[in-house]
């Protein structure tokens, strides 16, 4: 489900009916079993929102003949930019700005507590185990703690990337900025001061000259 949201997030609602969701394996399942499994991903809170927004279900059979098919829905959609894209380049966002980036983030740091609480919890049980000498418990646990550590600090690494992926982006946002400021003064500098134009009307350079 946080993948769906992801996903959808990613893509925008106007871009939902360029997508192509996709069954397979249909020829090691019984028909009747794989058609309500297929209804069952038309549940709203599964592909069905998706669908709602304009995005089609068809199956894969395996063969060539098939998946010439379904690249040849794909090939006659007209090209839109993913809402991603519109935040990004459109409105200079950086990644953890997009909604896709905010989704993102909740997931890492969602995942991130998690992890802290099962290294936590561990902890304790190691302890427990010290205190009543139980070696083979602690031993056991160890390896546990040493996992459940290494997990904790990837979702702590994947979260600082994408916080440096925000401070990057916004140090080339303002790097181009101060670039487009330092050519606009250039320029400026370079036409000097504006002055006034010469006429051959006397009464144009008569109320010039009283100005």
């Amino acid at each position: 489900m946080r993948n769906l949201r992801l996903f959808q997030s990613l893509c925008g609602q106007e871009v939902l009916e360029n997508v192509l969701l996709t069954t397979t394996q249909w020829s090691n399942v019984d028909p009747a079993e794989g058609q309500a499994r297929e209804d069952n991903l038309r549940d709203e809170g599964l592909w069905g929102g998706l669908m709602s927004k304009g995005a089609t279900l068809q199956r894969f059979h395996g063969t060539r003949e098939s998946g010439l098919a379904l690249i040849d829905k794909l090939m006659f959609t007209t090209r839109k930019p993913l809402h991603i894209q519109n935040q990004i380049v459109g409105q200079q966002m950086t990644l953890p700005q997009t909604d896709a980036g905010k989704l993102l983030n909740e997931a890492l740091a969602a995942r991130e507590k998690r992890f802290k609480k099962e290294v936590e919890y561990l902890e304790r049980k190691h302890w427990e185990a010290t205190k009543a000498n139980d070696g083979e418990m602690s031993r056991i646990i160890t390896t546990e703690l040493e996992s459940a550590r290494g997990r904790s600090g990837e979702a702590a690494a994947e979260r600082k990337l994408l916080e440096g992926s925000h401070a990057a982006g916004v140090e080339k946002h303002e790097a181009k900025e101060r670039k487009r400021r330092g050519a606009t003064e250039e320029r400026d500098v370079m036409a000097g001061p504006s002055r006034p134009r010469l006429t051959n009307n006397p009464r144009t350079r008569s109320a010039g000259a009283r100005q």
